[in-house]
């Protein structure tokens, strides 16, 4: 039996691929979450410094700024370096 921990995170999701990002966002959204989306990491790091998530889950490969890039801008600021970053790709 696995125990539900309950309450509402914030959550940037990073992925260029709207068919990977729409399901992460909706999945997120109906466990009660509230999800900012980003198509790129230069758009969810502004959205980091923005809206200061709980956590950032963000695809590997991605234009403008890659999800690497992405997890080093978010660490290197002092006010969001505590923040999770999760890093997923499709990549084989």
């Amino acid at each position: 039996m696995t125990e539900r921990i309950s309450g509402v995170g914030r959550v940037v999701v990073a992925d260029d691929l709207a068919q990977s990002r729409g399901p992460m966002t909706e999945l997120l959204e109906d466990d009660g979450h509230i999800v900012y989306s980003a198509p790129d990491g230069a758009a969810a790091l502004e959205l980091v410094l923005r809206e200061r998530p709980d956590v950032v889950v963000s695809d590997v490969m991605m234009p403008n700024m890659n999800g690497f890039e992405l997890c080093r801008a978010v660490k290197a600021d002092r006010a969001t370096r505590l923040i999770p970053v999760v890093l997923v790709t499709g990549a084989t």
